[in-house]
């Protein structure tokens, strides 16, 4: 029987996906058909890796939702991460896959989330991570070659990420003025420190920073080509380049990662920069409420400078 992709019938195919899941010795073969946004998606792998490492499974993850590809059915989570070479290695002498492997719409129709989000920490999440994948060769480079270009030698950039489009559901809206308060503030204190690399998907707000700061900080911007026109989140718009789309979130997070420090707002984005980089300083300027404060900002808040806010 098909069981239709709605909300309530989650539970059931937990259930279901247990018995399956129960079999596997050796690999976990997982597809993720979702329409989620980028980091929202890796936060799932996240708890799928939690899983493999708690079990000795070897995890191999698949993502295949419209979002991030311009074709269907295409994996995408490949087109921007590969096995590390240790890793890579041991699936290499693992002979035993599943025929097909285990589809799911949303990491709900498993128990991952429940048994893992809750607990899991920065440094977790960077080593599950980073032990089974890396950026690809290609997208690492040009990050390399942008923050030589524009970062300058010795790096000190501050980071700034405005979350302008949907985050106002599950957080307060930071005013644009704040923002640039706690930059200013964050700048004063580093008189070393003259520019600022500011990421947000509305560009409004890009180009309203950008007249603020003329005369005080040198501004770095992506050359972004999907930012939201409309309001609506770019990861939700069907029109534009998909592919594109997650390749900007992906370098936004990884400029933001190696920024000296980060003003943020609530957002997965900004806040897997401190998932590839565990020790980097950031203030959050906005809460998520309590019922959508999820990883990592769930772990982040309790970590935030507060002095710039």
């Amino acid at each position: 029987m098909l069981i239709p992709d709605l909300p309530q019938f989650r539970p059931l195919k937990r259930f279901l996906n247990a018995w399956t899941l129960r079999a596997q010795k050796v690999s976990l073969d997982i597809e993720i058909c979702a329409t989620n946004g980028f980091f929202a998606q890796l936060n799932w792998c996240l708890y799928v890796l939690a899983y493999c490492d708690k079990r000795k499974l070897l995890p191999r993850i698949r993502l295949t939702g419209p979002g991030y590809s311009n074709r269907p059915e295409h994996d995408w989570f490949h087109d921007f991460f590969v096995e590390t070479d240790k890793f890579a290695s041991a699936a290499e002498d693992s002979s035993q896959r599943l025929r097909k492997p285990l589809r799911i719409t949303h990491i709900e129709e498993t128990s991952f989330a429940q048994a893992f989000g809750p607990s899991m920490t920065i440094e977790e999440g960077h080593r599950l991570f980073s032990t089974v994948y890396r950026v690809n060769d290609m997208i690492e480079s040009y990050v390399d070659r942008f923050i030589e270009s524009e970062f300058g030698s010795d790096g000190s950039v501050i980071g700034l990420h405005f979350r302008g489009t949907d985050k106002w559901n599950e957080a307060e809206r930071v005013d644009w003025c704040r923002c640039f308060r706690s930059v200013v503030k964050l700048a004063a204190d580093h008189p070393e420190t003259r520019k600022v690399f500011v990421s947000s998907d509305d560009p409004a707000f890009v180009e309203w920073f950008g007249r603020e700061a003329r005369g005080t900080l040198s501004v770095i911007v992506h050359p972004d080509e999907e930012r939201s026109r409309n309001g609506q989140p770019v990861h939700t718009n069907s029109a534009g380049d998909h592919n594109r789309k997650g390749f900007e979130a992906l370098v936004n997070c990884l400029l933001l990662s190696r920024c000296c420090a980060l003003i943020r707002t609530a957002s997965f984005l900004s806040g897997w920069s401190s998932v590839f980089n565990p020790k980097l300083s950031f203030t959050l300027l906005n809460e998520p409420r309590a019922n959508t404060c999820w990883f990592p900002d769930r772990e982040l808040v309790r970590r935030s400078e507060t002095r710039y806010r």
